[in-house]
């Protein structure tokens, strides 16, 4: 397979996609994908995918239709999706849809969702812009309806500021997922990655450091294997 360059190999795209066809036929890849970070007998597939979406989205994937649609059905290379995204929509608009969830009575939390819309992050995001005083995108009027309406809250702001809000690793870990899914698990989390208000890098570079201590981390077996499975954990930390 391949052609050897010194201690390199030179695998061909037809190469690569057998890899790729063999690592999910030998793994359950219904709720991981393939992540960025993936290998499969020293293979990087995760890189060749992402590579593959790429040129697929420039057009510089020259492929048969069979071939195209085995792909796409596999979630190897996916069609754009033309969505109206939280990038796309306004404070405004972002603002009337919060208001009209919050007129049921309901209040907003982290995992609120709202007809497709993810308002419980628009809210952790814009919470962050007050503490972060980068609000300068947001007219003061529109700013005013957001603190009458509870989406901003001054207190908020200190408590961000004093690190007093403790949240549960399920929580933290939440979270972080939705960051990864967020990026189609093609981003990984870096020390200085921040999700919304959250710092979500100090999280993951803390439990990584904990682990590798070998202390206690007090996850059920259950979470401990998401975190492994996402990469937020690593086998290669623990000594």
């Amino acid at each position: 397979m391949g052609k050897n360059k010194g201690r390199k190999t030179e695998i061909s795209f037809e190469e690569k996609l057998d890899i790729i066809f063999k690592y999910l036929e030998e793994n359950d890849t219904s709720k991981t994908g393939i992540k960025a970070r993936t290998k499969f007998r020293e293979y990087p597939i995760g890189q060749w995918k992402s590579k593959m979406r790429e040129a697929y989205y420039k057009g510089e994937l020259k492929l048969d239709k069979k071939l195209e649609t085995k792909l796409l059905d596999l979630g190897i290379l996916r069609e754009k999706k033309e969505r109206q995204t939280a990038e796309r929509l306004t404070w405004e608009e972002k603002y009337l849809i919060m208001e009209e969830y919050l007129k049921s009575g309901q209040s907003i939390d982290y995992g609120t969702t709202y007809n497709g819309h993810k308002i419980g992050q628009w809210q952790a995001v814009i919470r962050h812009l007050l503490y972060t005083e980068s609000l300068n995108t947001v007219s003061p009027e529109l700013k005013k309806k957001f603190f009458r309406a509870g989406i901003l809250k001054k207190e908020k702001a200190k408590s961000i500021q004093s690190g007093s809000k403790k949240l549960s690793y399920d929580e933290k870990f939440q979270i972080m997922y939705d960051y990864l899914e967020s990026n189609d698990f093609e981003q990984e989390i870096h020390q200085k990655t921040t999700f919304g208000e959250y710092n979500i890098g100090v999280w993951q570079d803390n439990l990584r450091q904990t682990y590798r201590k070998g202390r206690d981390l007090e996850i059920s077996p259950e979470l401990m294997e998401k975190f492994f499975a996402f990469g937020i954990l690593r086998e290669e930390d623990k000594k």
